[in-house]
């Protein structure tokens, strides 16, 4: 096994947090001076406002202290803090913080590196890493920012949290909760759940540290009590903890961003009923008080306090200097010269050591951090030079080292073997501490053998992203799939069946989504298609120390660590005992188990739920949260947010484009993408998120929680109930048993699925009947058109089912037959929702769910009466003869049309929560063409891709074999057909 850098992770002190809350000019003022104390290698300064001026004046250009000073505090380093700190993993923050928010100066003793972030931009630090950051919460809270930030804080480091008083937060109004109010909501209507929550939690954690008292502190400070207890506070977070400090590097480079002016966004909050000076001077006076009443009883022989110096004037000093560089030395070389020598020896020796510590992190770098991290490079290995069909999935919490090891694995194999690596993530920054460790494992091996040179690696390492993979299917030896999870499976799935080796590494716990997730939904089909496949789990930090406090908060508070009900727990409930719950959500953000309970079947359910969507749950304005529950335990839970019901002004500049109000996904996409510009009238109801939990799957759950929603926006006056997402055969299967019917999709393949939008329909009114029949008659008659353009490349499956929907009857809504929400959850039908649907029963789905979705030969649109005869006799030459596609290309479209317009749908004999595999030859039912027979039609005739295009898809060996099988198809079609006209007759 190759060396590792780093074994015992004992040597990382504990992360440090400090709260400053309360009135904000002393809390920057204490966070100058702790910064002051710290004096960090690397500060983070996380705000939507710039780094205030007093935090840049910590270090003024040409501040110094003695060359010694630095040197006595080296050798007097206490035995409990290791000589030399541990080396991350990971590339310094420095380069990605270069620009534009960060502007460096130099001294001659100390090296200070800070950046001033916005909380939108926080990941420019993934892969970097600092040992001070400060989170300005004053400027607006960002749940994503607050976990991306933090995972870059190594271990030692020190956290600072400004935030308003906790007791008075949730009274202001969140500059960030502009981006949750939906029209025609402002700020200041978005609820405050989220910020309560996280006040009560910081409150109760022993692991935070809140500075109180601290009125008195900087220039024009308070009384000598209460500087003597802000003191002792800051003596005890800097001096008496030398482990949380890091010792400076003699280097020279320090930065300040920006300063404080008018445009700073705290001016924008405003608490409820008082104003901020009312705020500040209330606080500052009792704060006064408390502090002076603390202090009173301290002993007066106090050593004299180690923060006098940082206000002083520095110039009294020089000044005083230059005075005793006078007289009696006249003749010797004056102070200003010696200084300036020493100055610039003391430049050297830190270019020196610079260099020198570039070139051990290079070579840190190139190696192993844990035991771990070792064994995941040794298993990328192998899986690269070992058997095929056997792929690896890497599994960590975050600041394990995964890309890391990653990186190092794929430096080594292009350096020793010439292989071609494909690198693969959601996006491309997400892999830079990939590359970079990569750069320096194969500079390592290259030394001795391999590549020639660096840009051979270039071009040995490439990074694709998943869609364009998948486009192109680039040749590769090895294709690494970094953060899975944030990846659809219907993406990942192809991948998997056409790389013969692949490696997919994820985040169990992490802020951009669950990997444990990925995990439940992927085992099962790696079991399926490649049984072979091995996991590896990385347990170890790289950047901190096992159990490390900050991490533990941070779970709690951002949920990244929930976890739904145990399998055991499910499978034990009596699931006829299940009860429809409408969240009241005052009461979900105080109840901590049902809230993580909930939160984490979101996260197993959805490949990108973030920490943000938890605040959304909580506070967004039209949001409303349903389950389906059982003793305690959630089963099942949909998110549902309230669109439409716009004013008139906006119905027509919606349907030009030219306006979008926030949060209203279905009717804007109905108006501005399907053509139907009165959507915006109606009242919508949109399932945002809904999951089942794993172990209740198959019984029904997911569609008697839909039914009992649907109930619920019927009685609350709604028009038009459903959903949007990426499309694939199993979602759509889903839907169509749940009644809601496929009636747009989008022209363009979804950024962050791949995958094409579709939405999904059921009307809830008269006026939403109305609308849906309007959707489905453009449908019905601008998608042959479509098809051939912006369809063109769209999935078969999909295209099949939108024209089977196009073709039906309009649904009927009887007022008589509405059912309520206690009805939908415990419904009465032959088939319970609560037992396990056998596949093999001969159920009508449709029946099942709604009379009025029967489809029949008599009630769709007559395709197969616009066959006249002349068009039978181009089929039969084609199909019996040598008649060319072109040339019976009108009558051939008219057949596949009229047939699938007809023929069963596929998804009908499906189960509930899982599509029913698709039918091939050997088993097909009566008057069902073979998958792959209908794949075939839809690509050639009805999207008229190219013979290269389909013969490529579908794998066939040439041009002979495709107009082969075509002429099969449209034979077996023309039987079908005239099959179906004979018994319609009779």
């Amino acid at each position: 096994m190759a060396s590792i850098v780093r074994a015992d992770h004992g040597d990382w002190p504990q992360r440090q947090l400090i709260l400053l809350d309360g009135e904000r000019e002393r809390g920057l003022q204490t966070a100058a001076e702790l910064i002051a104390k710290r004096q960090p290698e690397r500060l983070v300064w996380v705000s939507n406002a710039p780094m205030p001026d007093r935090i840049s004046e910590v270090f003024p250009v040409g501040a110094s202290r003695p060359a010694s000073s630095s040197a006595s505090s080296s050798a007097s380093r206490p035995a409990s803090r290791p000589a030399s700190r541990p080396v991350s993993r990971s590339r310094p923050i420095s380069k990605p913080l270069s620009q534009p928010f960060s502007r460096a100066s130099k001294s001659a003793t100390h090296s200070f590196i800070a950046a001033a972030i916005p909380p939108a931009k926080v990941q420019r630090l993934l892969g970097g890493e600092c040992d001070l950051l400060v989170m300005d919460f004053w400027t607006g809270l960002d749940a994503d920012a607050i976990g991306a930030a933090v995972g870059s804080l190594r271990g030692g480091g020190l956290l600072l949290l400004l935030s308003p008083e906790l007791a008075d937060w949730p009274s202001w109004v969140d500059p960030e909760a502009a981006r949750i109010a939906v029209h025609p909501f402002s700020a200041a209507e978005v609820g405050t759940r989220f910020i309560a929550r996280l006040a009560r939690l910081l409150q109760a954690c022993a692991a935070v540290e809140r500075l109180e008292g601290l009125d008195g502190l900087g220039p024009g400070g308070g009384a000598d009590a209460r500087q003597a207890e802000d003191r002792f506070r800051l003596q005890h977070l800097t001096t008496d903890q030398p482990s949380a400090a890091l010792t400076p590097a003699p280097s020279a480079t320090r930065s300040a961003a920006g300063g404080e002016g008018a445009h700073d966004p705290v001016s924008r909050m405003e608490p409820s009923g008082q104003s901020i000076g009312q705020s500040a001077g209330q606080s500052a006076g009792q704060s006064a008080g408390q502090s002076a009443g603390r202090s009173a009883g301290r002993s007066a022989g106090r050593s004299e306090s180690r923060l006098a110096g940082l206000f002083t004037d520095r110039s009294a000093g020089q000044s005083k200097t230059a005075t005793s560089a006078t007289g009696p030395s006249a003749g010797r070389r004056s102070a200003e010269a010696e200084a300036f020598d020493a100055d610039e020896q003391a430049e050297q020796a830190r270019l020196t050591n610079a260099q020198a510590e570039q070139a051990r992190l290079a070579q840190d770098r190139a190696r192993p951090a844990t035991a771990d991290q070792a064994e995941a490079i040794a298993a990328i290995c192998t899986l690269a030079a070992g058997r095929a069909r056997r792929p690896l999935v890497l599994t960590a919490d975050r600041g394990r080292g995964k890309s890391a090891a990653l990186g190092i694995a794929a430096g080594r194999l292009i350096a020793q073997h010439r292989l071609q690596i494909i690198v693969s993530a959601p996006r491309r920054s997400a892999v830079d501490t990939l590359f970079e460790h990569a750069h320096a494992a194969f500079k390592q091996t290259n030394t001795t053998q391999g590549v020639e040179s660096a840009a051979e690696l270039e071009h040995l390492l490439r990074f694709q992203a998943p869609d364009t993979v998948l486009a192109t299917t680039p040749t590769a030896d090895l294709l690494l799939i970094d953060e899975a999870a944030g990846i659809p499976a219907p993406l990942l799935e192809p991948l998997l069946m056409h790389y013969r080796r692949i490696c997919f590494a994820t985040t169990v716990h992490g802020y951009e989504g669950s990997g444990r997730g990925f995990e439940i939904r992927f085992r099962a089909l790696l079991d399926q298609r490649t049984p072979g496949w091995q996991a590896l789990r990385l347990r170890t930090p790289i950047r901190w120390s096992q159990g490390d406090s900050v991490e533990l908060l941070m779970n709690q508070l951002l949920l990244l660590d929930a976890e739904p009900a145990s399998d055991a727990q499910v499978a034990d409930a009596d699931l006829t005992a299940v009860q429809f719950v409408l969240h009241d959500r005052d009461a979900l953000a105080a109840n901590e188990p049902l809230l993580r309970q909930l939160f984490g079947l979101l996260l197993l359910g959805h490949y990108q739920t973030r920490p943000n969507d938890l605040r959304h749950l909580l506070d967004g304005p039209n949001l409303s949260v349903a389950s389906l529950c059982v003793d305690g335990l959630v089963l099942a839970t949909a998110l549902i947010a309230r669109e439409g019901w716009l004013e008139p002004a906006l119905i027509q500049p919606i349907f030009e484009g030219r306006r979008r109000p926030r949060g209203h996904l279905l009717p804007q996409t109905l108006s501005a993408h399907a053509g139907l510009r009165e959507a915006p009238r109606l009242g919508h109801a949109r399932i945002v998120r809904i999951a089942v939990h794993p172990a209740a799957r198959r019984r029904g759950l997911g569609r008697r929680l839909i039914e009992a929603v649907a109930a619920r926006a019927r009685q609350d006056g709604l028009d038009v109930f459903g959903a949007s997402f990426g499309a694939s055969t199993e979602l759509l299967s889903f839907w169509h048993h749940c009644g809601l019917a496929p009636l747009h999709l989008g022209t363009r393949h979804n950024a962050a699925s791949g995958a094409r939008a579709v939405v999904v329909l059921k009307p809830l009114s008269p006026a939403g009947a109305g609308l849906i029949e309007h959707a489905r008659q453009r449908l019905d008659r601008d998608l042959p058109i479509l098809l051939t353009g912006p369809l063109q490349d769209a999935e078969p499956a999909l295209i099949a089912a939108l024209i089977q929907e196009a073709a039906c009857r309009p649904q009927r809504i009887d007022p008589a037959q509405e059912i309520t929400p206690r009805q939908a959850a415990n419904p009465a039908r032959e088939v319970s929702p609560c037992q396990n649907i056998d596949p093999d029963q001969e159920i009508d789905a449709r029946q099942d769910i709604d009379h009025d979705r029967e489809i029949d030969a008599r009630q769709i649109t007559n395709h197969d009466r616009e066959i006249d005869p002349e068009d039978w006799q181009q089929i039969d030459a084609f199909a019996d003869a040598h008649r060319g596609v072109e040339a019976a290309l009108p009558a051939l479209a008219r057949l596949v049309r009229a047939h699938l317009a007809v023929a069963p749908n596929a998804h009908s004999e499906a189960n509930v929560d899982q599509a029913s595999p698709p039918p091939t030859m050997k088993h097909l039912e009566p008057g069902q063409l073979s998958t792959s027979q209908r794949d075939l039609l839809i690509l050639s005739i009805l999207q008229r891709r190219s013979p290269q295009t389909i013969i490529a898809t579908l794998g066939l060996s040439g041009r002979a074999e495709w107009l082969l099988l075509l002429r099969e198809a449209i034979a077996a079609l023309r039987s079908l057909t005239l099959t179906r006209s004979r018994k319609r007759v009779m």
